[in-house]
């Protein structure tokens, strides 16, 4: 029970109180409080127990029941080693019932600022290993560091461990690790970290194909390295590196990945991809080795920006992209007419191709015209020659720069010739434009354009338009005119080919019937012949059998004759 003094007195123990000082009641019994003595309340006690125990304050210096000399701002634990059963003092306040924590023999945890019963203080800044099997209460200041009881880091054999020394420290008699300091341990093994050492990461051994790699970089120099086809563990000072990529060229990759026919790059005009289509939802993982599938009939380049230099890749084959190397992205012109900067692509087409072009020229008389021009191209190059295989690649955009020099060769030959003299052969004019002629006057077949190897081969005219409408107008009508005359011959002469075919046909079938009829002829004659063969050899036999049967009649009359002559004798 809590009593408090109204005035100055003395308890029933003799004790004397002061106005407005409390105290507790402990003795069992009845009590009688005193008229100087008024009674605050009951003051209820908490069991304690081996996994709870209680918590309490005090704001005033003072001796408490156990004998234990408190302090104002104290803050310390009742538990079971104390009391079965604890009733707070007037000076004390609960702060709260704590449950004890509790490690098997698989657990550990790290105390901060661990308690020293000897000082009874704690040692700030300082952290503390705990392991299991074992059960105790934190005490007031102490705390588990990120709340949290951890168990045994059980390595596999294809697991490691990276650590750091967070302070200097001992870990054999022969080895001292230095603050700051990194190693591994590896497994397989069980492994509880010291408070001297931060576990930095856990690792594994990355299975590697021989198609496959990753990008390592060395903490201590630097230096970023490929590792493919082995299995293979990062070392102390190596970390995986990222390698970043163009915007451009990521969505490139992308693209020729998903490998499906309803996916075309499509840019915007100022050369930058418009997503869409089924693309990879799963963004590249950077630390891999970038790999790229080389098309047949198809080349590659890379660049090194550290050894300054570049190679060449021809398909089929899996490139992989080396830490130092990036693409030389391709920037062709495109549609029809040729527009820069079309066309992005990693891989260049060797051909043989064809690409197109709309061309307006101005004849000798001004008068102009477009039309469509179809080429024929490829590459032609020594593969076994580095050199030769660069310069495939000195021409950034060589479908425009082609189009543009033969589109310039046809306007200056078409430029001194008249609008009729184009009409009438354009087909050779542009052959001898764009290819020349030898010095035997032949012209050429083939146009080469050294700086890259690219050979025209073919060029096609189409749909030859003038540009001006009134000549348009003209032309269309005299093309409409030739249309007709053409057909009109043409008609006539089929009409004159089916009558000649007519007559022939009647011919043949005129002799045809002489013919058969002959052959019945010939046919009937044979007949008669037979049936008249057939009558001789008919009536031969009638009379052959004839007489042979006269003979046999007269012989067998004759037998008869000599029998009955001999019976009468």
């Amino acid at each position: 029970m809590k009593l408090r003094a109204e005035t100055n007195c003395k308890d029933n123990h003799g004790k004397a109180r002061l106005t407005g000082e409390e105290w507790l009641v402990r003795e069992v019994g009845s009590y009688l409080p005193q008229i100087e003595e008024t009674v605050v309340g009951l003051v209820k006690g908490y069991v304690i127990t081996d996994k709870r125990c209680l918590k309490i304050t005090t704001q005033y210096n003072f001796k408490d029941i156990y004998g234990i000399t408190r302090k104002a701002g104290d803050v310390w634990l009742i538990t079971s080693n104390m009391a079965q059963l604890h009733i707070p003092d007037v000076y004390e306040t609960v702060v709260k019932q704590e449950n004890a924590i509790t490690l098997t023999n698989r657990d550990y945890c790290i105390i901060l600022d661990p308690y020293d019963p000897k000082t009874r203080t704690n040692q700030f800044g300082k952290r503390e290993l705990r392991k299991g099997e074992a059960t105790f209460f934190l005490q007031p200041g102490e705390s588990l560091e990120d709340s949290t009881i951890h168990s045994i880091r059980v390595l596999s054999q294809d697991d490691a461990l990276l650590l750091q020394a967070v302070e200097e420290f001992k870990e054999s008699d022969k080895l001292t690790r230095k603050a700051g300091e990194r190693w591994l341990i590896q497994g397989p093994c069980e492994f509880i970290p010291p408070v001297e050492i931060k576990i930095v990461e856990q690792r594994k051994r990355i299975p590697l194909d021989e198609n496959e790699g990753i990008y390592v970089r060395n903490t201590q120099t630097g230096e970023v390295r490929m590792e493919t086809g082995k299995t293979y563990l990062l070392e102390a000072h190596e970390e995986l590196w990222e390698k970043e990529l163009p915007e451009l060229v990521e969505y490139l990759l992308a693209v020729h990945k998903a490998g499906s026919p309803d996916i075309t790059p499509k840019f915007d005009s100022s050369g930058k991809p418009l997503y869409s289509g089924s693309l990879p939802k799963d963004k590249r993982d950077k630390t891999r080795v970038v790999t790229y599938r080389v098309p047949h009939n198809y080349a590659v380049q890379l660049y090194d920006f550290k050894l300054k230099q570049g190679r060449v890749v021809f398909g089929p084959s899996l490139l992989m992209l080396g830490p130092y190397e990036q693409f030389s992205m391709l920037s062709l012109s495109g549609g029809t007419p040729k527009k820069e900067n079309v066309n992005k692509a990693l891989s260049l087409h060797l051909g043989p191709g064809a690409m197109s072009d709309i061309v307006d020229i101005e004849t000798s008389d001004h008068a102009r015209l477009q039309f469509k021009l179809t080429y024929n191209w490829q590459f032609k190059y020594n593969k076994d020659d580095p050199k030769d295989c660069a310069k495939l690649f000195q021409v950034p955009d060589f479908v425009g720069d082609a189009c543009k020099s033969i589109a310039s060769r046809i306007r200056g030959a078409v430029s001194s010739v008249t609008f009729e003299d184009f009409h009438k052969r354009r087909k050779d004019l542009i052959q001898v434009a764009v290819f020349g002629v030898q010095a035997d006057g032949v012209p050429r077949e083939e146009l080469p354009f050294p700086a890259n190897n690219l050979l025209i081969k073919y060029v096609d005219v189409q749909n030859p338009e003038p540009i001006d409408p009134k000549m348009k107008e003209s032309l269309f009508k005299a093309q409409t005119l030739n249309i007709e005359i053409t057909t009109r011959t043409q008609e006539l002469n089929a009409n004159h080919q089916a009558m000649k075919l007519e007559q022939e046909s009647k011919g043949r079938l005129d002799i045809q019937k002489f013919n058969d009829q002959a052959q019945a002829e010939n046919a009937k004659k044979e007949l008669l012949l037979l049936k008249a063969e057939n009558e001789g050899i008919k009536m031969k036999g009638n009379a052959i059998a004839t007489a042979t049967a006269s003979a046999e009649a007269q012989l067998i009359a004759s037998k008869v004759l000599i029998f009955f002559s001999n019976s009468q004798f």
